[in-house]
């Protein structure tokens, strides 16, 4: 398995709930000036993009109070999947913000390579109505191996050592995606 798309991943009152939640005033987000690597328009230099994130799960440790209401969609993607979930290590929500500008697009993987076995994968989850492609890249990190497009209660599931990187929000406001990396058998 290597990148592989997947739609309606909660049922919708599942998905309604959880995007009520995500979007609820009482939700804590955090800013994070690297969320995203942008090209500016007038020149060649990059400039870092910010966002907001919230840390739900990371290596053995529940960081959020709320982490049982964002675990169902792995379990529900490693059964679509029909595999075996071995080991979770992270789980986080990331908000990027539409600053009106395209992106260049940022290749990297979640985690360091040699961390990373041939069982290890990631999990890009939509949430909400918004844009932002999440795109694929060949080993050389400039052709372009898939483009995913955002689709709400949908998911990309692919190998963690494939370089990746998410798109800023053009036609919306912002872009709400949960990022999830574990391994499975």
């Amino acid at each position: 398995m290597e990148i592989v798309s997947i739609k309606n991943i909660l049922l919708p009152t599942q998905y309604q709930n959880l995007c009520e939640f995500i979007n609820s005033s009482n939700f804590s987000w955090h800013y994070k000036k690297h969320v995203h690597y942008v090209q500016d328009e007038n020149t060649a230099q990059t400039s870092d993009s910010h966002g907001l994130i919230t840390m739900f799960y990371n290596e053995n440790k529940v960081l959020h109070p709320d982490y049982d209401k964002v675990v169902p969609v792995l379990f529900n993607l490693v059964d679509i999947l029909n595999k075996k979930l071995k080991q979770l290590h992270r789980i986080h929500g990331c908000l990027t913000i539409n600053i009106n500008k395209d992106h260049c697009y940022y290749p990297h993987t979640d985690y360091e390579p040699t961390k990373m076995n041939k069982n290890w994968y990631t999990a890009v989850y939509y949430l909400g109505d918004s844009d932002g492609d999440t795109v694929f890249f060949e080993d050389d990190e400039k052709t372009i191996k898939h483009i995913q497009p955002f689709e709400s209660n949908s998911a990309v599931v692919f190998n963690g050592t494939i370089k990746h990187s998410g798109s800023l929000p053009r036609s919306h406001s912002n872009r709400v995606i949960l990022n999830y990396n574990f391994e499975m058998e």
